[in-house]
C-alpha cells in the first residue's frame, strides 16, 4: 500500500496525553533560553537579547528525585512570578575613560614622538583603552568581551629609523563609542517554584516510553519546544534538544560517595536513532565554566528501559553550582531519533548496586472514560458513549511485596466529585491488596484496580444531556504507602472534554503517516443528533519536507461512494493573520480551517478529510496509543481502501455553533464564561466584555514578551488604552477571578 508510517528514519512529534500532564506550559515560550556562564551563574535570560528580561535560579538541595510523572520544568511566562525587581546593569564601560566623548578608537598601537639629544626620536607606545562589553544576552552582569584599542589620530606617525624622519600614512577609526552606557533589567525571582529542569527542548509525555518504570517520560528528538525542526533540511545534524538542571549545592567530600542515576531506553514507542545518533550525558564545572562529558550511547533500535550509575569523584564537580545535563545527536529536520528518559536520582551515600527503588507507581490510567472515541461535542454525548470498564497499570519497582489500597474521583468543572471509588461501589470499604515486585509479578492483576468499573449514570445525575460545553476530571490515586521512594507518580489526573469536536486520537504523534501520491483521506465519524459542521482540525508534522507552501482540498462526505457535501482549498502553512485558519504553535499544535460554508449534518456517520492533486507527503500526525484504523481510508486509483496499520490519523470535525478560533490560541483551560473584545481589528483602544468577574489582562506580543498589564476595574463593560506598538497580530490574555484563563487573538492596525 502507498499509505505508509515513515520508516525507521523518519518519524514525528509526540507530546503528552490528556493527562496526568495536560501540556507542558513551558513548551509554548516562543522566545530563547540559553544557560548562563560566569560568575553570577544564577541569571539567565528569559528573551532574545534587548528584552531585558531575566530569571534568577535558586540553587537545589540533595537528594534531586524526578521521574517526570509532573511537570518540574520552570516555567517562563513572567505573568507565572511575582512582580520583578528592576536593576541597573553596565552595558558598555571604557576604562581608563576617554578624555573627550564620542571615543573614536582603533585596534593598531599608537605612539608619542619626542625629540631628544639635538636630533634623537624617541617613541613612547600609547595609553590603551580596555572597550568592556557586558551585553551578553546570558548573563548581563558577566564581561563578555573586553578589546584593547587606542585612541584614534587621522593620521598615523611612522618612524623611519634609517633617516631618523617621521613619516605620517593616513588611517580610518575601527569604531565609535558615544558614552558608557547602562540599562535598566527585570530580574524574576522564581525560587522555590518546585522546578529541576531550566530548558524545555525536550517534552514531557506518558506516550513516548515502551514499559517506563513509571508513568511520564522525557523525550529526546529534532525538533524545540515548539515542535519545530531545528532545521528543514533532510541532511541537517547536530545538537538538538538539551536538558539541563538548575545548579545544585555538591559541596561535599569524595567519601560521601554522590552518584547520578537515570534509566534511559532507545526508540521507545517512536522511532529509533540511527547508529550515528547518540544521546550524551555532560557535569559542568561551577567555576570554570566548562561543560565534560561523561557519558554517552549510540543510537539503537527499542529496547527495555535500562540504569546507568554515574559516580561523582572529581573535586572539580564538588562543588555549589554544579550542573548535569543530557543532549541528543540526530537529524535535526524533524521529530526523529527517540530518546526517552526516566528516573533521574542524584543522592549521596549511594553504591553501584543502588539499583531498585522502594516505589509503587501508576505507569499509565485510563486517560479518557468514552467507549469510541477520546473527545465528543457536548451537543452529542449520551450514555451509551461513557465507557463502563477502565484499564490502569500499576507497578511495584522494589524488590517487596507491598500492601496498598487504590482509588479514584470524578470531578465536574467546579471541583465537586460526583462519583468515587470504593465509596460508590462494592465494597464501598477500603480496598487494601499486595502487589508484588514487577520483576516477578509484572503489573498489577488484581482487577478492582487493573480494570475498576465505572458506572456512573450522567443522565441520572443530571449532567447529561449537557447544556454547554464541559470538562470532567479523574484522579486516580494509591495510598498506604509507607517510605515511598517518590509519591508524586502515585497520583495521576486525566481530563475528559466535551467541547465542539470529535476525536479518536490523544493528542499525541508518536509517528507520521503520508500519502506520497495524488490521492483522498478520509475519516469516518458519528452522530447522535443533527448537527453542523463548521470546521475541521489536522496535525501536520514538518517532518524531512517543508510542505507548508503547499494546498489541499478538505472534503466532507455522506457517504464515500457519493460525490462530496462540500469542498474547499486550503494552504497547508497558514498566516498568523488568517481570519479563517489557525495553527497552535506547540507540539502536537493542530491547525483549525473554519470552513466557508458551514455543512448541515444529520445523524448518522459523516466522513472528513481531504484530496491532494500533487506528489508530495501531506504528514499527519499518527497516534500509536489508540486505534481507530477501521475508520480511516484512502483513494489512489478508484476504489477506498481501508487503513491496515493501527493507530489513529490526527484529524478532528469541529461541530457546534459557538466555535471560536481564539479559542484555539494557546494551550491550557479556557474560561467558560463568555467574553468580548471589540473592535477587533483595533487602534487605539478597545473594550472587554464579561459576565463573569476578571482579575486582570495581559497583552503579549508573537515572542510570549508581556507589553502591559490591565487591572480590572470590576465593570462588565470595560474600555483598555493599547500601547504604542507595531502592527500585528497579540494575544490578550484574560485571568478570571476563578483562576482559569482566557486567550483572545487580537489585530492591532497602524
Amino acid at each position: 500500500m502507498l499509505l505508509a508510517l515513515w520508516s525507521t528514519q523518519h518519524n514525528l512529534f509526540a507530546q503528552l496525553m490528556l493527562g496526568p500532564l495536560d501540556y507542558n506550559p513551558g513548551k509554548w515560550n516562543q522566545s530563547a533560553q540559553r544557560i548562563i556562564q560566569g560568575s553570577m551563574s544564577q541569571v539567565f535570560s528569559y528573551n532574545p537579547a534587548g528584552d531585558n528580561v531575566y530569571f534568577q535560579l535558586d540553587t537545589l538541595t540533595l537528594p534531586l528525585k524526578d521521574d517526570f510523572s509532573t511537570n518540574r520544568f520552570m516555567r517562563h511566562e513572567p505573568w507565572f512570578y511575582a512582580p520583578p525587581f528592576d536593576t541597573v546593569r553596565t552595558t558598555v564601560r571604557v576604562e581608563p575613560s576617554p578624555s573627550q566623548w564620542p571615543f573614536q578608537f582603533t585596534s593598531s598601537p599608537s605612539y608619542t614622538y619626542v625629540l631628544s639629544g639635538g636630533n634623537q626620536i624617541d617613541s613612547f607606545l600609547n595609553v590603551p583603552h580596555k572597550i568592556i562589553l557586558f551585553n551578553d544576552s546570558l548573563n548581563p552582569f558577566v564581561e563578555k568581551d573586553t578589546l584593547l584599542v587606542w585612541s584614534y589620530f587621522p593620521l598615523r606617525l611612522v618612524y623611519d629609523t634609517s633617516t631618523l624622519s617621521i613619516d605620517t600614512i593616513p588611517q580610518l577609526a575601527d569604531g565609535l563609542i558615544s558614552s558608557d552606557t547602562t540599562d535598566t533589567i527585570r530580574i524574576y525571582l522564581p525560587n522555590g517554584d518546585g522546578s529541576v529542569w531550566i530548558e524545555n527542548q525536550t517534552y514531557i509525555n506518558n506516550t513516548m516510553g515502551r514499559n517506563p518504570p513509571t508513568v511520564g517520560v522525557v523525550t529526546f528528538d529534532g525538533t524545540d519546544q515548539l515542535g519545530s525542526p531545528y532545521n528543514f533540511s533532510p541532511t541537517s545534524y547536530g545538537r538538538c534538544d538539551r536538558l539541563t538542571s538548575k545548579p545544585i549545592h555538591l559541596q561535599y567530600p569524595v567519601s560521601d560517595s554522590l552518584y547520578l542515576s537515570f534509566w534511559v531506553q532507545p526508540q521507545g514507542n517512536g522511532y529509533a536513532p540511527a547508529a550515528q545518533d547518540s544521546l550524551i550525558l555532560e557535569f559542568k564545572d561551577p567555576l570554570q565554566g566548562k561543560w565534560y562529558r561523561m557519558w554517552g550511547a549510540a543510537g539503537d533500535s527499542v529496547r527495555p528501559f535500562s540504569i546507568v550509575h554515574i559516580p561523582i569523584t572529581n573535586p572539580r564537580f564538588l562543588k555549589d553550582g554544579f550542573q548535569f545535563r543530557w543532549v541528543n545527536y540526530a537529524n535535526q529536520s524533524g521529530n526523529q531519533d527517540h530518546w526517552n528518559l526516566d528516573y533521574v536520582y542524584l543522592a549521596r551515600f549511594r553504591t553501584k548496586a543502588d539499583t531498585i527503588h522502594e516505589d509503587v507507581a501508576f505507569v499509565s490510567a485510563q486517560p479518557h472514560f468514552l467507549r469510541e472515541y477520546t473527545a465528543m461535542p457536548w451537543t452529542q454525548v449520551t450514555m451509551p458513549d461513557i465507557e463502563q470498564k477502565w484499564i490502569n497499570k500499576i507497578s511495584n519497582c522494589g524488590s517487596q511485596t507491598r500492601a496498598i489500597s487504590y482509588g479514584f474521583e470524578v470531578s465536574d468543572e467546579d471541583g465537586n466529585v460526583f462519583n468515587a471509588y470504593p465509596t460508590d461501589y462494592n465494597p464501598s470499604s477500603l480496598d487494601t491488596n499486595a502487589i508484588g515486585p514487577y520483576s516477578s509479578s509484572g503489573y498489577s492483576t488484581y482487577s478492582r484496580w487493573s480494570n475498576p468499573d465505572f458506572t456512573y449514570d450522567f443522565a441520572m445525575g443530571g449532567y447529561f444531556p449537557l447544556q454547554d460545553s464541559a470538562t470532567f476530571r479523574v484522579k486516580h490515586f494509591l495510598t498506604q504507602l509507607n517510605n515511598d521512594f517518590l509519591l508524586t507518580n502515585d497520583t495521576v489526573e486525566v481530563v475528559q472534554p466535551f467541547h465542539n469536536y470529535f476525536a479518536y486520537d490523544d493528542g499525541t504523534a508518536e509517528v507520521a503517516a503520508w500519502l506520497g501520491v495524488p490521492g483522498y483521506m478520509a475519516m469516518k465519524f458519528q452522530n447522535n443528533f443533527a448537527d453542523t459542521l463548521y470546521g475541521i482540525s489536522i496535525y501536520f508534522s514538518p517532518v524531512k519536507e517543508n510542505n507548508l507552501s503547499r494546498n489541499i482540498d478538505l472534503h466532507v462526505w455522506r457517504n464515500l461512494d457519493e460525490a462530496p457535501l462540500y469542498t474547499e482549498k486550503v494552504r497547508i502553512g497558514v498566516s498568523p493573520l488568517d481570519q479563517n485558519a489557525r495553527r497552535i504553535y506547540q507540539n502536537n499544535g493542530f491547525t483549525t480551517y473554519i470552513l466557508e460554508q458551514p455543512v448541515p449534518l444529520t445523524s448518522g456517520p459523516f466522513y472528513i478529510g481531504w484530496l491532494q492533486n500533487q506528489i508530495f507527503k501531506v504528514n499527519v500526525g499518527f497516534d500509536r496509543n489508540n486505534d481507530a484504523s477501521q475508520h480511516c481510508f484512502y483513494r489512489i486509483g478508484q476504489s477506498w481502501e481501508s487503513l491496515d496499520i493501527p493507530g489513529t490519523p490526527m484529524m478532528r470535525p469541529m461541530v457546534a455553533n459557538d466555535f471560536n478560533l481564539d479559542q484555539l490560541s494557546t494551550p491550557g483551560v479556557q474560561a467558560k464564561a463568555p467574553l468580548l473584545v471589540y473592535p477587533n481589528p483595533a487602534r487605539d483602544r478597545i473594550t472587554l466584555v464579561s459576565e463573569e468577574a476578571w482579575k486582570q489582562a495581559r497583552l503579549i506580543d508573537a515572542t510570549g514578551r508581556e507589553l502591559f498589564v490591565y487591572a480590572s476595574s470590576g465593570d462588565q463593560h470595560q474600555t483598555l488604552a493599547l500601547p504604542a506598538v507595531a502592527p500585528g497580530a497579540y494575544l490578550l490574555k484574560i485571568e478570571m477571578e476563578k483562576g482559569d484563563f482566557s486567550v483572545q487573538r487580537l489585530l492591532i492596525q497602524p
